[in-house]
């Protein structure tokens, strides 16, 4: 059994559920979030061989609408940044076939493409917004994972987020998202507001269960 919480360290972990798909679940007490036994989770090139099967381009006007249910509520608050300087995004796992950067494209904004498996070079160590759209459920070392994301961005950035909650009327074993063995990390909203005290994030919309607009807040030092 694992004994810490790989998002919060908290000790207060349950079984959730055993044997699932030949894959076990815990859940922490305190962040809520569901997680599976690390010992079955795929390596990389096992998760590349289900992602080369995707068909998400931008010429799939599903996958596009898709996106846009996280991009549209966070233009606001990237044109407010954009009022005041020149800036630069990011779209953190963009899978094999980069779209989000091309949709924003078409709203005049540069956006650079990141993935561990496709596009491993960043360009710039730092930017004004990132978008990270069903990324987060692969996350393995969620408090590691989220740190990585943390660390490209500039003091008072956005990070848009998009993946599938679960709450308490969910029925896991049946839940699509769990049928994925390539997710690993299932938040919940009060998984989100332990995010946001862990990481210094400030939740600015959340228009949607899937969807977590946030404020990298500026560091303060006493």
């Amino acid at each position: 059994m694992q004994k810490f919480c790989p998002l919060c360290n908290s000790g207060d972990i349950e079984l959730y559920i055993s044997n699932l798909r030949e894959r076990d679940y815990y859940k922490c007490n305190h962040c809520y979030l569901i997680f599976m036994d690390a010992k079955f989770h795929l390596d990389l090139s096992e998760q590349k061989v289900r992602y080369d099967f995707h068909e998400n381009t931008i010429l799939n006007p599903g996958y596009v609408s898709f996106l846009k249910k996280c991009i549209d509520p966070s233009l606001p608050y990237l044109q407010k940044l954009k009022n005041q300087k020149e800036v630069r995004g990011l779209d953190y796992g963009s899978g094999p076939n980069p779209t989000l950067s091309k949709i924003l494209s078409e709203f005049d904004y540069q956006v650079d493409d990141y993935d561990p498996i496709y596009q491993k070079n960043l360009q710039f160590q730092k930017y004004d917004f990132i978008y990270s759209t069903e990324v987060w459920e692969h996350f393995r070392e969620p408090f590691h994972d989220i740190q990585k994301v943390k660390n490209l961005l500039k003091p008072e950035s956005i990070l848009s987020v998009m993946t599938y909650t679960w709450d308490e009327t969910i029925d896991f074993a049946s839940w699509h998202y769990a049928k994925d063995e390539t997710h690993t990390s299932f938040f919940h909203k009060n998984t989100f507001t332990k995010v946001e005290e862990l990481f210094n994030f400030k939740l600015l919309e959340n228009p949607l269960s899937s969807v977590w607009i946030f404020e990298n807040q500026a560091e303060t030092f006493t």
